[in-house]
């Protein structure tokens, strides 16, 4: 429910624009990759870490509005992604996840992958003329699978 809602939104703002007092609208889309590594720490199998690593791609878009009320302006906006993110670890007993892993050894092997992410943030903030600086606050959740 919540993508749908979150589509019919940027979908009904992506066609307006505008660069005047009151309301302002933005839309785009975003693009990129995301990769990270950590060790996960096994203590019950001799003090063990194990690599973690995930990569892969994030590709959205977003939309927003700002109503300007002068030098100060209050605003929101909301971003919908999908993403190919996946990593995996190793099993304690050096087993890569991407093998056939014996019963013995399946100790740790997961695979996790984040499918989509979303967000939504409302900011309030002053008009300096060439810049605008604001504080923001918002939301953001990711849907996320193992196996």
């Amino acid at each position: 429910m919540k993508r749908v809602f979150l589509a019919a939104f940027l979908a009904a703002s992506a066609g307006a624009t505008t660069a005047h007092a009151g309301a302002n609208f933005h839309a785009g889309v975003q693009g990129g990759g995301a990769w990270g590594e950590a060790d996960k720490f096994f203590p019950d199998f001799g003090g063990k870490r194990v690599p973690v690593d995930a990569d892969g791609f994030v590709f959205g878009a977003h939309a927003g509005v700002d109503f300007d009320f002068g030098t100060f302006f209050v605003g929101g906006e909301a971003s919908i992604s999908f993403t190919d993110i996946s990593g995996g670890n190793i099993t304690p007993g050096g087993v890569s996840c991407s093998t056939s892993v014996p019963p013995a050894n399946q100790v740790v092997c997961r695979v996790a992958d984040v499918e989509g992410l979303t967000t939504a943030a409302l900011r309030i903030g002053y008009d300096f003329g060439a810049v605008r600086a604001y504080a923001a606050g918002g939301y953001a959740t990711a849907e996320l699978s193992t196996d």
